[in-house]
Order: C-alpha cells, then structure tokens, then sequence
C-alpha cells in the first residue's frame, strides 16, 4: 500500500508505504531508496487469524 501527499503547490512531498516482517525485500528497497522506518506495529494484523504473527512496518521518504 502506498500513500503519497500532495501539497497546494502540486508538488510531491512525502511518500509513505506499507510492508512486513515477511517481505524482506520490500523492506531493504525502502531502505536502499532513503525511506525510514518511521512505525513498527506489532498487533496491525492481531485480528486477522492467518497473518496474525505479522508486523507492520510504516516506511517514509521525503521528497522535497
């Protein structure tokens, strides 16, 4: 899942996506971009029984 906010001015100025502990390389591509590790949620998939062991991880980029 990726979300990208857009200022007044029309420009790009901060990406913000989603990924698990299970897609490492998801994962180091965020990092190897310049994204950080902003959250990690242990309990974002507590409610669904077949991910439950899951961890969230919230990576940003600024793109200003």
């Amino acid at each position: 899942m990726i979300y990208i906010k857009k200022t007044d001015r029309s420009c790009f100025e901060m990406y913000d996506s989603v990924s698990q502990n299970n897609k490492v390389p998801a994962c180091n591509f965020y990092r190897k971009q310049g994204a950080l590790l902003s959250k990690v949620d242990m309990y974002a998939y507590y409610q669904e029984e077949a991910c439950r062991n899951e961890v969230q991880f919230l990576w940003y980029l600024d793109l200003n």
